[in-house]
């Protein structure tokens, strides 16, 4: 029984961002995505099934689903994940809920094979 378990858990496991300022591993065997902005800053995120950890600069944030139009967003920690199709954009969170101005604009990074 404690074996099932453990097997049940492992994958919760992969999905998860530590708050250890180093970014989480993008490699083969986790569900991070890896995108580079047009600063040229990373953004490392892990998409979960009600938000995403979202590592930035340096910092480990957490951001739960959030209402959108159009896209998938998310909200909280002080910023706001946009994606709409293949469009990534990071803003700054206004409020509770409001998208204030755009700190990033993003595109995946190919993975390492």
């Amino acid at each position: 029984m404690k074996r099932l378990l453990f097997l049940l858990m492992l994958p919760l496991a992969a999905c998860t961002v530590t708050d250890s300022g180093k970014p989480p591993d993008s490699g083969a065997g986790t569900s991070g995505v890896r995108y580079i902005c047009d600063s040229g800053e990373p953004v490392y995120i892990n998409y979960r099934e009600n938000g995403i950890s979202l590592h930035y600069k340096g910092k480990a944030h957490r951001l739960k689903i959030a209402v959108s139009a159009s896209g998938a967003r998310y909200a909280g920690d002080g910023l706001v994940w946009w994606n709409k199709g293949s469009e990534n954009t990071l803003y700054k969170l206004v409020g509770k809920d409001d998208t204030g101005a755009m700190l990033e604009s993003c595109k995946e990074a190919p993975r390492k094979k």
